[in-house]
């Protein structure tokens, strides 16, 4: 077989659902480790990260097919059963003792994660996307907080080490001995290596972290169109607050401006007040309708006095 993996993945992943929510989290963590201890071990992964993506639209997909609403709910459990193990990954990548082997590592069951997330938000009837939102409004907050951590960790690491660089390694240095300056061009250089590092840590606001939290939640705001739907649209818009770097705000912004399609009877100002707003059209208001009802007299009058002769 292709994928000799793929059905022990498969039985593993059905015996998440219905679980409570740490041990759905420590269930998919056994599957994506060879244990449940440190991330060393996690270089022994049982799974590919592609067996395991494979494996997970699988699972969803006959979830997704059957229309249940059970089943539904079940979506739901496996995708935050792994939001949650994958922003584990990332804490315990984090540790100062980590390799740095860890970090791509982690990156690459992100990518599954939002991968399989997308997916999912694309094929959910509407009806079950609120569960789904529930769930994100803490696994996602968790899994932004563990990157963010182990990008930070990542970055102290390498500044740390450039110190070190700079202070030099001899030993024979005279205590106290000033240092040479670095001059203008090694300044610039150094700052442009250290915010070329920044960026592959994913801490820019134009990051991977960022778009691919706003795609996968904009991938379901798009969805909801009713007005029924206003209020999940508007906890989508909290999350992306709560989620985004603050050069991404005018995404939720933009996510905003859309809550005026949805207008109620009190958002509406009576008629006295619109009247008073613009008493140039409420007087032209005011002339057509005595016209009207003028002419109305006329032709009622003109009808009455027509039936009298006859």
């Amino acid at each position: 077989e292709v994928w000799e993996q793929l059905p022990s993945l498969h039985q593993r992943l059905d015996c998440v659902v219905g679980r409570p929510r740490k041990e759905a989290c420590e269930e998919v963590l056994s599957i994506i480790c060879a244990s449940y201890g440190a991330v060393a071990d996690c270089a022994a992964a049982t799974a590919g990260t592609q067996e395991f993506e494979y494996a997970m639209h699988t699972a969803l997909m006959e979830r997704l097919e059957s229309g249940e609403d059970g089943k539904l709910e079940e979506v739901a459990e496996l995708i935050d059963a792994t939001a949650n193990a994958i922003a584990e990954l990332f804490e315990r990548a984090a540790a100062p003792s980590s390799p740095q082997s860890e970090t791509e590592r982690c990156r690459a069951w992100f990518s599954i994660f939002v991968s399989v997330s997308e997916d999912a938000a694309r094929l959910l009837p509407v009806r079950a996307l609120d569960r789904l939102v529930s769930d994100f409004e803490s696994s996602l907050v968790r899994l932004r907080a563990a990157y963010l951590s182990l990008a930070y960790q990542r970055l102290a690491e390498y500044d740390a080490q450039k110190e070190v660089e700079l202070k030099g390694d001899d030993a024979g240095k005279e205590d106290g001995k000033e240092q040479p300056k670095l001059d203008a061009k090694a300044l610039e250089a150094k700052r442009t290596e250290r915010q070329r590092h920044i960026m592959q840590l994913g801490l820019s606001p134009n990051a991977p972290l960022y778009l691919t939290l706003t795609s996968l939640l904009k991938q379901i705001s798009s969805r909801l169109c009713s007005s029924l739907h206003a209020p999940l649209r508007a906890r989508i818009v909290m999350l992306l607050e709560q989620l985004l770097a603050m050069d991404h705000k005018a995404i939720a912004n933009n996510q905003k401006s859309r809550t005026p399609d949805y207008i109620q009877p009190e958002d509406l100002d009576s008629k006295e007040e619109a009247e008073g707003a613009f008493p140039i059209a409420a007087a032209a208001a005011a002339a057509a309708a005595a016209a009207a009802a003028e002419k109305a007299a006329a032709e009622k009058a003109a009808a009455e006095k027509a039936a009298a002769e006859k």
